[in-house]
């Protein structure tokens, strides 16, 4: 059974793999539309970053909110707050190789067509259907409508959004707001790139030691060197602050 904790202001859900699955297929069966979180440290720096004004509104509409970094499960330990990894990528792994019953109608939004194509030819035997978006989406453009429209009007249980943060919060946001009626829909970033091995996930040494960003960050250092060097660091006082406000409410 999953169990509800708050840390940093957002409220995780921790349990296992078979945990989680159980609970989306509740989700699913309630015949109703909702979506799933899955922030990393850089998620939750911008969720205290004003930069970012409905990242926390979205959040707090989430049918479920799942920890998708090792970094902060560990910073969790440290208040006692327990999170256990779930990332996107396994999650998506995990839905897609194994679908949560049989009939489960799959979607992926956001990987081109060629990519999606791959992933087809690997896993044959589950029922995965395109949905095309723009290499190049932004939020508010007709470009944007007509994506969010098409995954409304698409036939689907389970939406995995793989475009990067926010843009693929604002659509499962978006898809709520207009009156999607039912399935869950998934933030789940570059997962579909790790099955199909466009990208390459870190070494188990580096999962194991909660370095999996170093790993990203020696590989692509052009593109994260901001994000892992710059970003990322701003969860310590954002930590600090949280555990001193902790510490004066109980005094």
């Amino acid at each position: 059974m999953l169990k509800e904790q708050e840390f940093l202001g957002i409220t995780f859900s921790d349990g296992t793999m078979n945990d989680v699955r159980t609970r989306l297929h509740e989700m699913v069966d309630a015949n109703t539309y909702s979506y799933v979180v899955t922030p990393n440290v850089d998620n939750v720096v911008s969720f205290h970053d004003a930069s970012y004004p409905k990242t926390q509104e979205i959040y707090s509409k989430a049918g479920l909110t799942l920890c998708d970094s090792k970094v902060l499960s560990i910073l969790g330990r440290f208040l006692g707050v327990r999170m256990r990894p779930c990332t996107g990528s396994d999650l998506t792994r995990s839905l897609i190789e194994n679908p949560l019953y049989d009939g489960c109608r799959m979607a992926v939004l956001g990987p081109p067509r060629e990519d999606f194509d791959v992933l087809r030819q690997k896993y044959p035997a589950s029922d995965i259907r395109y949905l095309p978006a723009p290499a190049r989406l932004t939020i508010g453009t007709p470009e944007w409508d007509e994506t969010v429209d098409g995954a409304m009007s698409a036939e689907w249980d389970l939406l995995f959004v793989c475009i990067t943060f926010p843009k693929q919060e604002n659509i499962v946001y978006d898809l709520l707001t207009r009156g999607c009626s039912r399935g869950v829909a998934f933030c789940v970033g570059a997962s579909i790139d790790f099955l199909t091995g466009k990208q390459v996930r870190a070494p188990r040494i580096y999962t194991t030691l909660g370095l999996e960003w170093l790993h990203r960050l020696l590989s692509n250092p052009k593109r994260m060197w901001k994000r892992y060097l710059v970003k990322g660091p701003k969860i310590f006082p954002i930590m600090f602050r949280y555990a001193w406000k902790k510490f004066r409410n109980k005094a």
